[in-house]
């Protein structure tokens, strides 16, 4: 079992109260599979509140993602060296593609970000 560690994306920079943890986030990293199974005390929390930490939650997890995936291409694109960043960017694409792994749309500008 991991440790707890706090993300770098957080809140992302908005000043908040003190976060506690909640379980219902559950991973399977050798199977690369996740799922979610909140609790009664979030699910019976009013919808406005719902609404707000989960908007929250998906914006941490968008960055995540993007980190991951910008890594990802660093990885892939390596040994690509000699071609253009734009023939690394799609053939990267195609790998993501057959990995079922979904490449946002604006890529190119992500891997400014991070």
């Amino acid at each position: 079992m991991g440790t707890v560690t706090s993300s770098r994306f957080g809140s992302l920079g908005e000043p908040t109260p003190l976060h506690l943890p909640v379980p219902g986030l559950y991973v399977d990293l050798d199977a690369r599979s996740a799922s979610v199974a909140m609790t009664d005390e979030f699910l019976e929390a009013p919808p406005a509140t719902r609404v707000a930490v989960l908007q929250q939650w998906a914006r941490a997890f968008n960055a995540l993602r993007d980190s991951a995936i910008v890594e990802m291409f660093r990885d892939f694109a390596a040994p690509l060296c000699s071609l253009t960043i734009v023939e690394q960017i799609d053939r990267f694409r195609h790998h993501c593609s057959s990995e079922g792994v979904s490449c946002p749309t604006d890529f190119a500008v992500l891997l400014q970000r991070f």
